[in-house]
């Protein structure tokens, strides 16, 4: 056994005499003072190559950076602590241990040469299964560290860019500091395995996701030395790969004969198989590239393609795992059906639209095509969609989308209208004519449509309505174009012209996770907008008796860019309103759309930090509340308010939840909801002049919103967030600005600012909504009691107290 030359040449930087001290810790270590210590005889001994190593044994801190001889790039370090007594572990990180504040080891890897061999203290080989593992004291050093954190920095800031959350908000969820993050993402970290469990669990991903390398291709392969490993006193762990897998998995051994091939014919579309050698060597995979596995190498390829199998010179015997997709495992699953694309699709589909009419949510058919023009059958099943909507039975009941998925599969996807934009036939309720508006208030004009909007119109009704589509008021314009799309006639308000950019906004773009530029421009076609702020006027005229002449002092909390006041104003004119908005770029519209009223004061602050000069009688607040922490808004309402005040909500909510899975469920259901009552057909005399960023957006849009709506009600959560997160990324990616060719592309830029509220509820960033009942008990816990409530617009849900957009007046007593 070759002896190990330890180098006794003063490092460059340390002190002369403290070197003495060093030399002379090393000379006695290596004559035998430290000789009972099994660890150090254990590292002095083992010798598997010819590369010299440098070792430097110090009761001293850690050498600077820059004299720990070799580039940061080409260096792994090993640090533990040192006694009398031997060797112990003093930490879990992944490079091997954090700094002790006693005696120290040093143990440094340098490349010499060839790229398969790297040197320490005691020389060894790479190609040792186990890499060096210093068994004799229970700490194991393996040559991918580095590469571990070089795959752990790119998938760390790939994770979250993909949740598009900033380092201080992972920072908050996960509880470690902004540096340390910035640190990992950069590469120079060295975390412990506890710092990377907390970044897992605030990702919502495995501890895999992490430290594992991620493959595109159809097919991989991990050999005995690769993979991660984490190792301990009592062996190691090896990560060979991480399975996502929202159906099933089936695990089987494996003994192949010399000899013999096992041709294996294609499984069903999308089914993985993954197999780990036990014994012996073999080959399999894609039978056009089978891949030679000896023991301890893994591989994964498609199932769904032509595949094999072979031992080599002796028996082999290995481990498989069939990986099949939900779809394939259920395919009778709650609301979808496979068929076969024929004569009997109309059939097929009216069907599955009468299961709609008698309570189902929504259906799924999923049309195989045995042609390779996917095209034709998607054509020919669109005419069979649009030829029974024509029916009055089906117009106001059933939407329905055809997408394609896959090469050779149609789905058509149905669910229930929203039965709040369904008109009647009848006049119930509805006094006077809408010929007979003029003298009357705006409040009353808009209380006036909305009962108006909810009956079937006659030709001349329409007519009439269009006049108002120019009327002064604000809030009349945007209820008469909620009444044409609500009626299958697609109408943006005239405020939304061909959006010119703002070029004094231009670099408040972006904030937080909302685009305030196109928020200002694009949420007026939200469903229920100026619905909301009509019934929040009649409430305050309800529980504050004021005359017009009387100045009613009004606290409004997150103004935003300013129109839901502007409505509140037109519909009472006698409010003196305190506007606090905490977002600079919405503060900037704020004070923009306001312009120089005189009944409106404007204050860039936090509520929550806000000190009030005197308390109000009343406080306002639409669509802000789930902005901040609901509770401490409450608490802090209550302290603003007068004894009586009264505090009025207007704020999306969505259905009860007990768990996380069921809140980002119900959270997709509520947002993709007005995502669907916004996704009106464009014609084509229309899209053909659209620009091509907006019909790439238009037809993300239609394909991939009905997909998670349909991955939602059919349970498939991450399928459905996956998607969510894949098309924010895609719709950021085209750079849309606020710009836009045509009106109609108004409804999918409204869309993209769902999707941006959705995807910031999944990370519970910016957007923290509740659910209505639970509102309702924070606010009596707050000391409040409930005056009055109204669901406007609902989302999912029968009741009053599902969800939707509410309407809320709480009372100080």
């Amino acid at each position: 056994m070759r002896a190990v030359r330890i180098d006794s040449r003063r490092a460059p930087g340390v002190e002369r005499h403290r070197w003495r001290r060093i030399r002379k810790r090393m000379d006695g270590a290596y004559r035998g003072k430290y000789r009972r210590s099994p660890c150090f005889g254990q590292m002095i001994g083992r010798s598997y190559g010819s590369i010299h190593g440098f070792l430097h044994l110090s009761s001293l801190l850690p050498l600077p950076r820059r004299t720990r001889g070799c580039p940061p790039a080409r260096r792994l370090s090993f640090i533990c602590s040192l006694s009398p007594h031997g060797f112990r572990r003093d930490s879990r990180s992944l490079r091997g241990a954090a700094s002790a504040k006693r005696s120290i080891l040093n143990i440094f890897f340098e490349v010499n040469g060839s790229e398969r061999s790297e040197s320490v203290g005691v020389s060894f080989s790479p190609m040792d299964p186990v890499f060096g593992i210093l068994t004799s004291f229970g700490i194991s050093i393996y040559h991918e560290t580095m590469d571990i954190i070089r795959v752990l920095a790119a998938n760390l800031k790939q994770l979250r860019e993909q949740q598009q959350s900033s380092i201080s908000e992972l920072e908050r969820r996960s509880g470690v500091g902004k540096a340390t993050i910035s640190s990992l993402e950069s590469g120079k970290g060295n975390p412990t395995i506890e710092t990377l469990w907390a970044l897992a669990k605030a990702l919502n991903v495995s501890f895999g996701a992490l430290i594992s390398a991620s493959s595109s291709e159809a097919s991989s392969v991990v050999r005995s030395e690769e993979g991660a490993k984490i190792s301990g006193t009592a062996g190691y762990t090896r990560l060979i790969d991480r399975l996502s897998c929202e159906g099933s998995l089936e695990i089987y051994e494996m003994v192949l004969v010399p000899g013999e091939q096992r041709i294996a014919d294609p499984h069903p579309e999308g089914v993985m198989e993954h197999l780990l050698v036990v014994q012996g060597r073999l080959k399999a995979g894609p039978d056009k590239e089978p891949v030679l596995l000896e023991t301890g190498d893994y591989i994964s390829f498609r199932g769904d393609l032509p595949h094999v199998y072979s031992a080599i010179e002796h028996e082999a015997r290995a481990v498989v795992w069939m990986q099949y997709p939900r779809s394939l495992f259920h395919p009778d699953s709650t609301n979808t059906t496979k068929v076969k694309f024929g004569r009997y699709a109309r059939t097929l589909i009216e069907r599955s639209w009468t299961e709609i009419m008698n309570g189902l949510a929504m259906t799924r058919l999923r049309f195989s095509a045995e042609t390779s023009d996917i095209e034709s059958v998607v054509r020919e099943l669109e005419e069979i969609v649009n030829s029974l909507q024509d029916s009055e039975m089906y117009r106001w009941n059933i939407q329905s989308f055809v997408v394609p998925e896959g090469e050779r599969t149609v789905s058509v996807l149905s669910f229930r209208k929203n039965p709040f934009t369904q008109p009647s036939s009848t006049h119930d309720g509805i006094r006077g004519s809408i010929h007979d508006l003029e003298g009357k208030t705006v409040l009353e004009k808009a209380e006036y449509l909305i009962d108006f909007g909810r009956k079937t119109l006659e030709p001349d009704e329409f007519e009439a309505l269009h006049h108002l589509c120019t009327d002064s008021s604000l809030v009349i314009r945007t209820l008469v174009s909620e009444i044409f799309t609500q009626h299958g006639y697609p109408t943006v308000p005239k405020d939304i012209q061909r959006v010119e950019e703002d070029h004094d906004a231009c670099e408040l773009t972006k904030e937080d996770r909302i685009d305030v530029d196109s928020y200002n421009w694009f949420e007026l076609v939200h469903p229920a907008y100026a619905r909301q702020c009509v019934s929040l006027a009649r409430m305050i005229r309800k529980h504050i008796p004021c005359d017009d002449g009387h100045v009613l002092a009004c606290m409004d909390v997150g103004s935003g860019t300013g129109a839901p006041l502007i409505m509140l104003l037109e519909m009472i004119p006698n409010l003196e309103i305190l506007a606090v908005e905490p977002s600079s770029a919405a503060f900037y519209y704020l004070k923009k759309n306001l312009g120089q009223r005189k009944n409106i004061k404007c204050v860039h602050a936090d509520f929550l930090d806000f000190e009030i000069e005197r308390r109000v009688p009343l406080i306002t607040s639409v669509g802000a509340s789930h902005h901040l922490d609901t509770y401490r808004f409450l608490k802090k309402a209550w302290d603003c308010l007068d004894v009586k005040g009264k505090l009025c909500i207007a704020d999306e909510m969505i259905a009860p939840f007990c768990t996380i899975e069921e809140r980002q469920r119900n959270l997709i259901l509520h947002h993709t909801a007005y995502m669907l009552a916004t996704m009106v057909p464009i014609p084509g005399a229309i899209r053909d002049r659209l620009w091509p960023q907006e019909k790439r957006l238009v037809d993300e849009f239609q394909r991939n919103v009905p997909l998670i709506v349909a991955d939602a009600y059919e349970n498939r959560l991450n399928s459905a967030i996956q998607r969510c997160r894949d098309l924010l990324k895609f719709t950021e990616g085209l750079k849309l600005g606020t710009l836009i060719s045509n009106r109609m592309v108004a409804f999918y830029r409204f869309q993209v600012l769902e999707l941006q509220a959705l995807v910031a509820g999944l990370d519970y960033e910016v957007e923290q909504k509740t659910f209505p009942e639970r509102f309702t008990q924070l606010a009596r816990l707050a000391g409040f009691e409930l005056s009055e409530h109204e669901r406007v617009y609902p989302t999912i849900g029968d009741r009053d107290m599902d969800a939707g957009t509410h309407v809320f007046v709480f009372t100080k007593p």
